[in-house]
């Protein structure tokens, strides 16, 4: 006890505010993580906790990204744990991978994409961040988009101080803002966690434009420096795909969709619709569902969707079939991801 004396303890994080993520429940899977899930809600708390070694270092990663505190989930990188959580309301996970080989991203795109469609089927949508130390020559080989999986992004690209993936950078980015944001969006500056990059070990300096963009135009997530500007960006949010889902910001409004549409159509599940004389629904009680699921929409993704339309066919045999089919169109933002600017000189300037 020593001598009578006041004593005071100094506490740290205290400043860090909470960070209400807008539309994102983030977990990080680390794949060779011993331990079980587990939820943390900063750094201290995940040391605390048991999380240790890659596991960590990427939590810290994800947390000075961030730069708040908020919950996330760490877990074993395993179909089991991304379902498990999918079912808790996790919509979006970095999955740590040691993939180095095109047969090694194939299994891991086909893992996470049969995880993803299951879930998505069963009403919890998710999508997959994929970092690891990947094979730089093989990503400015392999195309990924050919794996034909919306569900997946695979990002290229470590801290060269730590090794960790930036992947855990990406999900903190969309824990900070909204699902129609663009991870690499320049009105939100350059990265935070990181100050220097390398991809597949190798310094992000070592390799050429050229090299870079073959990489990013393959589809992956690729870091970016940007003329005029200091730090690391993203650069597009590719995913594997080339559908309607090929960059992550479109699939996070739909899942963020889907969600809205259960919630708003769950009432209406085992109650009466009136039928015409003639068979067709009644106007009434269509007009009344169409409105219900359009201002749900709207009131939750203002700013977020450039429209909604949402139609349902009077014609339809639900005294025969109780089932009701509605056309829901979410009509997304646009993004000035290329911007091409005309220069030039002039002897005389109109007004």
């Amino acid at each position: 006890m020593g001598f009578p004396k006041v004593k005071v303890n100094i506490s740290e994080g205290n400043l860090l505010r909470s960070i209400n993520a807008p539309d994102a429940v983030p977990a990080i899977l680390v794949k060779g993580m011993t331990g079980d899930l587990v939820a943390v809600y900063s750094v201290d708390d995940a040391t605390l906790k048991g999380v240790t070694g890659r596991a960590l270092t990427l939590v810290a990663m994800f947390y000075k990204e961030l730069a708040g505190n908020m919950r996330v989930f760490v877990a074993p990188a395993t179909e089991a744990n991304a379902e498990l959580l999918a079912s808790k309301g996790v919509n979006l996970m970095a999955w740590i991978d040691d993939a180095t080989t095109e047969q090694g991203i194939t299994q891991l795109s086909s893992t996470i994409k049969a995880s993803a469609q299951k879930m998505q089927a069963a009403g919890f949508p998710m999508r997959v961040l994929a970092g690891g130390t990947f094979n730089a020559e093989l990503l400015g080989e392999l195309d990924c988009k050919t794996l034909d999986n919306p569900y997946l992004g695979i990002v290229a690209g470590e801290d060269s101080e730590t090794g960790a993936s930036i992947a855990a950078a990406a999900l903190a980015r969309c824990c900070k803002y909204g699902a129609e944001e663009k991870i690499g969006s320049g009105k939100n500056g350059a990265l935070v966690s990181i100050t220097d990059a390398t991809i597949g070990g190798k310094a992000y300096t070592d390799f050429t434009l050229a090299e870079l963009e073959t990489m990013h135009d393959n589809g992956y997530i690729m870091p970016q420096h940007r003329t005029g500007t200091a730090g690391y960006f993203f650069g597009q949010d590719n995913m594997c795909s080339n559908g309607d889902f090929r960059i992550l910001a479109h699939g996070r409004i739909i899942d963020k969709a889907q969600a809205i549409i259960q919630k708003a159509y769950a009432p209406f599940i085992e109650t009466p619709i009136r039928v015409a004389s003639d068979g067709t629904l009644d106007d009434g009680d269509v007009s009344y569902m169409e409105n219900v699921l359009e201002s749900s929409l709207l009131a939750s993704m203002t700013g977020q969707v450039s429209g909604v339309q949402v139609v349902i066919d009077k014609n339809q045999d639900i005294i025969n079939n109780s089932t009701l089919e509605v056309s829901c169109r979410i009509q997304p933002l646009g993004y000035a991801t290329w911007i091409n600017v005309t220069l030039g000189l002039a002897t005389k300037i109109d007004s």
